[in-house]
């Protein structure tokens, strides 16, 4: 998956409407974001994750308290996001449920939430949350946990990364893409392949 566009309004600590051109960088699909302590790395983030698969990348957030504090109350809090895969180009927009303030009267009433993703094909669009996240965990071929995993490296475990040594390095990039599995699976390959030459000796 590559992203082309991200727009974020009423959003995290955004309290306007932000646009992210990453075609301006090119088509590697890999991109370095950097800044200061607080200046909206994570949120970024958070984004894509909301609007791929309807919740934010940090476990301990939830989607209805992602509008921003410092929004204004007439401000509508959504992602779109704009992406690629395999040569196809997606556009998915999410709104979650919160309070607006009435467009007549005093108090507040709420915000339904928005599902949508719309096809470079001119294909109907899909509106109900369920089928836009089916279909695009059938589109990239992973589900949340996964894309997390593969798609994203926090700060904190990259500087990890840059920092090991070989042997530690290979552990955390194990720890990182959850890949206990596959060595488990080599060391009883070599197990069976030293019993093997073992019996041949004899």
């Amino acid at each position: 998956m590559r992203p082309l566009q991200l727009k974020m309004s009423a959003f995290g600590p955004y309290a306007n409407e932000e646009s992210i051109d990453f075609e301006r960088f090119g088509k590697n699909g890999l991109y370095l974001v950097s800044g200061t302590t607080g200046a909206g790395k994570t949120t970024i983030f958070d984004a894509i994750v909301y609007a791929l698969f309807g919740s934010v990348s940090g476990d301990q957030k939830e989607t209805n308290m992602i509008r921003s504090q410092y929004a204004k109350p007439t401000t509508k809090t959504f992602v779109e996001l704009r992406f690629c895969v395999k040569d196809r180009i997606y556009t998915v927009y999410r709104s979650p449920e919160y309070e607006r303030p009435k467009a007549r009267g005093e108090g507040f009433t709420k915000q339904k939430a928005q599902t949508e993703l719309y096809f470079e094909d001119h294909t109907l669009p899909l509106v109900k949350a369920g089928e836009v996240n089916a279909k695009i965990e059938s589109i990239l071929g992973m589900d949340r946990a996964q894309f997390k995993q593969i798609g994203m490296i926090a700060q904190n475990d990259f500087l990890k990364l840059l920092l090991a040594k070989t042997e530690e390095r290979s552990k955390i990039l194990q720890e990182l893409f959850h890949t206990e599995a596959y060595a488990r699976f080599q060391e009883k390959i070599n197990l069976k392949a030293n019993q093997i030459k073992s019996d041949h000796g004899k």
